[in-house]
């Protein structure tokens, strides 16, 4: 699971092109094979444990510093079990472009400190930013009749922006948006 994490929120537009093409995934797989966190989202930092009140204190702060952040995702790419995921995933990555690197690395500065466990994923040398698509173990069997879909859909590259910066706590199988900030511009 993706335990407790900062994460950024897109434009309403793409928000609602990622939530149209989920419910045809979970139409093949089933909506257990979708995300924890039903919003779309990209990760910024993840932990095991957090400090909620220190860390919505952490997001305030560097939320107002931030202005909404271009992206751009468009290859097509797959988790495998075990590592990083349960079961497979899919996801969009997105470009890590210096604008989403400064994003992170400020957030990270100002949330890391009440996280514990930084995930060794959303580090600035290993840090993959993506929009997840389908994360909670998608059999592999059911892969290439999503990979099917994928191509028959023909999806143009999610391009927005993102414009919240939100605290995400995991609470058993949910996940709870604790708190989101607008990014001003």
């Amino acid at each position: 699971g993706m335990s407790h994490g900062v994460v950024g929120l897109l434009d309403q537009a793409t928000e609602e092109r990622v939530r149209a093409l989920r419910r045809r995934v979970s139409e093949l797989v089933g909506e257990a094979s979708l995300d924890a966190l039903p919003l779309p989202h990209l990760s910024l930092v993840v932990g095991q444990r957090v400090d909620e009140d220190a860390a919505g204190h952490g997001v305030r702060d560097v939320a107002s510093t931030l202005a909404r952040t271009p992206f751009h995702a468009e290859p097509w790419t797959l988790f495998l079990a075990p590592s990083p995921t349960v079961g497979c995933a899919v996801v969009r990555s997105a470009v890590r472009t210096p604008e989403l690197d400064a994003m992170r690395s400020a957030v990270a500065a100002a949330v890391e400190p009440s996280l514990g466990d930084i995930s060794r994923y959303t580090t600035t040398a290993t840090w993959n930013p993506h929009v997840t698509l389908a994360s909670q173990g998608v059999e592999p069997g059911q892969l290439g009749a999503v990979v099917d879909l994928l191509v028959e859909a023909a999806e143009e590259p999610w391009e927005g922006h993102l414009e919240r910066v939100a605290l995400v706590v995991e609470e058993g199988p949910r996940h709870r948006l604790a708190m989101a900030v607008e990014l001003k511009g």
